[in-house]
């Protein structure tokens, strides 16, 4: 019996010590609930309508438009990651582990972010309230590609064309090639964020390099920016922001129109460019100009303007002196007042080397089947080789031949240049091909005390050219190339390989010039010229 009492108080004893087995809790953290987790903000991207408790999960559009899935952050700089948010509210950027916040004030927020270097993939957390998560990202050099319809136009044309064959199969395999296309917006008032092209117009993101669209890019930006991503192995982010007849004050900002005495309604920088201003860039390549030459004072007032330009947008995007890589406007000849105004247009952009960090791609040997030539490629190498030098740091020479002086010695004037080169050349074919040394040098002409200029005979000695007329006893000026399509043959030779030490440029072409300073007349109908 004792035994038994024993038994039952042990059993007992046991069973009480043993702790009450509770009930599984659910998603809420309630024991035998059945609340059902998610996002329950109905205008959150990823909101579920079953969900009767906010887990935290809600994805978010805090960031502005220029950051989304595939882009390219500008490597070794102060980053700046940008958005809106509720009043107050706390927003949290997360990149490969280092983190930074903000809070939103006037609807706005801004944190930045430490230097990286270059390399990825990474992804960014952004959170807040909710949060926001953009993948793929790279680290690298973005460019911005910008101006008028030679700079809009698109690769797929050249493919088309058959150009570009040779290379294309290699460089669509360039993965670390990023793209984004602005689309175009003009406004009156400064707007706070971009809009995106996309192909289908449902997914924002960076177009990545061979992926549906990826064609619709600028030929010049895209071959620019593929060079680039051969040469260096950097990521590489392109951004698109041109339109076709646009000018040079359609880009400006208002305070910058006011500085050049200039004014403007409706401008492609308010919706374009103005919002992106805050995103870091390694620098621009620009190619415009021609909706500038329609008369000879737009053409002349150009030369303030353009530099104007330049240094605004160095202010504005907080950065004093990043490369400002340009295209001297192609050969073009119709006859009228081109002949007249294209080339003060190529004067007043040359101006623009006076000022830190800039150089041109001269194309005046690249046209002459349009205004839009096809030759984007040969413009787009150009502007490598002036990045190459300038920006990333290789000893080569990165211009043609610049008109440096003249001296008048009787009947001949004697002209000095920079950028010469291995040597002067006058050159023969094609100006992308293999190069052809010519029977005489051409595009000279030369005048004496009466101002009216005629075709001159040219030698190339040593490092100089040496200019003369049997018609001209006193010369006082020449002009080289003077002319909306010159045929002009002046270059120098250079040795510019690719990276595996192939030929990629021979010979650059020199720049129309003019030594005399005499007033230029608008063109009329009646003009003998």
């Amino acid at each position: 019996m004792k035994k038994e009492s024993l038994f039952l108080f042990l059993t007992l004893m046991f069973w009480w010590s043993c702790p009450e087995k509770s009930e599984p809790e659910d998603c809420a953290g309630v024991a035998g609930g059945n609340t059902i987790c998610g996002c329950t903000d109905s205008i959150a991207p990823n909101f579920d309508p079953e969900a009767t408790y906010n887990d935290g999960s809600c994805e978010n559009d805090y960031t502005d438009n220029i950051f989304c899935d595939n882009m390219v952050l500008q490597r070794d700089v102060t980053g700046r990651i940008y958005g809106m948010a509720d009043e107050g509210e706390v927003i949290t950027v997360t990149i490969d582990g280092a983190e930074s916040s903000a809070t939103t004030v006037d609807g706005e927020w801004i944190v930045e972010m430490p230097p990286h270097a270059a390399g990825g993939p990474y992804t960014m957390q952004i959170q807040g309230n909710n949060r926001e998560t953009i993948h793929n990202i790279m680290y690298g050099d973005v460019w911005l590609c910008s101006g008028q319809s030679n700079m809009e136009y698109q690769l797929l044309k050249i493919m088309n064309r058959g150009q570009y064959s040779d290379r294309l199969a290699e460089v669509r395999a360039l993965s670390n090639v990023r793209m984004l296309i602005i689309k175009h917006v003009a406004f009156t008032e400064l707007q706070d964020t971009i809009q995106i092209y996309t192909e289908t117009d449902t997914t924002v993101h960076w177009f990545l390099n061979g992926e549906d669209g990826y064609d619709k890019f600028s030929a010049v930006g895209y071959v620019f920016g593929t060079e680039l991503n051969d040469l260096y192995d950097v990521p590489i982010g392109l951004i698109s922001a041109d339109r076709g007849a646009s000018k040079v004050e359609a880009w400006m900002s208002p305070e910058a129109l006011e500085a050049a005495g200039r004014s403007y309604g409706k401008t492609w920088y308010k919706g374009m460019i103005a919002p992106i201003q805050r995103f870091p860039i390694k620098g621009v390549i620009w190619y415009q100009g021609e909706a500038n030459a329609k008369s000879v004072n737009s053409a002349t007032r150009y030369a303030n303007t353009f530099k104007i330009h330049i240094q605004y947008w160095r202010d504005e995007w907080g950065s004093a002196d990043f490369p400002f890589l340009f295209v001297q406007l192609a050969g073009f000849g119709k006859g009228g007042y081109i002949d007249i105004t294209w080339p003060v247009l190529r004067e007043s952009q040359n101006k623009a080397l006076d000022l830190p960090n800039t150089a041109t791609a001269l194309a005046i040997d690249l046209g002459g089947n349009g205004i839009h030539p096809w030759q984007k490629v040969g413009v787009a190498d150009r502007l490598v080789v002036a990045a190459r030098s300038m920006v990333y740091g290789e000893d080569i020479v990165h211009s043609g031949p610049v008109y440096n002086g003249m001296t008048i010695n009787g009947n001949e004037i004697i002209l000095t240049f920079d950028h010469i080169g291995n040597g002067l050349i006058a050159r023969a074919g094609n100006p992308e091909g293999a190069v052809e040394i010519a029977d005489e040098l051409t595009g000279f002409t030369v005048c004496g005390p009466d101002e009216i200029f005629v075709s001159a005979q040219a030698a190339i000695s040593g490092n100089t050219v040496i200019v003369s007329s049997p018609s001209v006893t006193e010369p006082v000026a020449v002009r080289y190339g003077w002319t909306g399509l010159p045929s002009a043959n002046l270059y120098n030779t250079v040795d510019i390989l690719t990276r595996t030490g192939e030929p990629f440029i021979e010979a650059l072409p020199a720049s129309p010039f003019r030594t005399d300073t005499f007033t230029i007349q608008e063109y009329t109908e009646d003009d003998p010229n």
